[in-house]
């Protein structure tokens, strides 16, 4: 069974905020490079608007992060497009993998990374606005391929924290674990004490003594208390009652 993520409402709600942040920022820069309103709404206004609604309305955890993920990848691309592939621009893939990162799942950091990848490899063999310096220009493939590894280098890194933060929260979890069930335990023993094993003493003390009522009495008691206890910790349990039976005679039924 492939475990289900884990969408952490105040992290999502910052990669949303950035999506929505870049659609006017991306519109102002493409209006200075000279691009028309069809051309800002075609590549800024529908993806980024359309991946944050995807974002936000996505009923599966993993398909709203992986959106955000995309939209933050795909708000890079379109930073290098609107720079004309000035190097600094190329940045910004690096810190939209940080923010991806913030999400803790595996196959959504591995899909932004993919688009990454890709992205810088199909604008090298076609000739798109990745690079601005000539000798980037004169070996796009090349230049993209350095890209790319740096990018793997970057992932690799991060996987590796991620991995770590992982198994320290799930070792934690079992630490925590641990420790309740030893503090339920301790419980029921000091109640099984309190109630059933003082009753049981004191109706033996009362035998001893030849009061009979008492005894009665308190081993009615401890009676009462083993099967309330009892009661209690099988209340969660899905427990057939054969399981209950007893295998061999009762005292009363060994008494002749």
């Amino acid at each position: 069974m492939v475990r289900q993520p884990h969408l952490q409402p105040g992290r999502h709600q910052i990669v949303m905020v950035l999506l929505l942040i870049h659609v006017p920022v991306f519109a102002i820069l493409g209006s200075r490079a000279g691009w028309a309103a069809g051309h800002i709404v075609a590549e800024v206004v529908v993806p980024l608007v359309g991946l944050w609604a995807v974002a936000r309305w996505a009923q599966q955890p993993r398909i709203a992060m992986g959106a955000g993920a995309i939209g933050l990848m795909y708000a890079s691309a379109v930073l290098i497009h609107l720079t004309g592939g000035v190097t600094e621009a190329h940045f910004y893939f690096f810190v939209a993998f940080g923010l991806v990162a913030l999400y803790r799942d595996w196959i959504v950091f591995f899909a932004a990374a993919g688009f990454a990848v890709a992205h810088h490899v199909f604008f090298a063999v076609t000739g798109g606005a990745m690079f601005e310096q000539p000798y980037q220009l004169e070996r796009p493939l090349f230049w993209a391929t350095v890209h790319v590894t740096f990018v793997a280098v970057v992932t690799a890194v991060q996987a590796v924290g991620m991995f770590d933060v992982a198994q320290s929260v799930r070792a934690k979890a079992a630490a925590e674990a641990a420790v309740a069930r030893a503090d339920e335990r301790r419980l029921t023993a000091l109640r099984l004490h309190d109630d059933v094993v003082q009753a049981l003493t004191a109706a033996n003390y009362a035998q001893t003594l030849g009061e009979t009522s008492v005894g009665t009495a308190a081993l009615e008691q401890a009676l009462s208390s083993s099967r309330a206890l009892v009661t209690e910790l099988l209340a969660d349990s899905e427990i057939d009652e054969h399981v209950l039976v007893r295998p061999v005679a009762t005292v009363s039924e060994t008494r002749p």
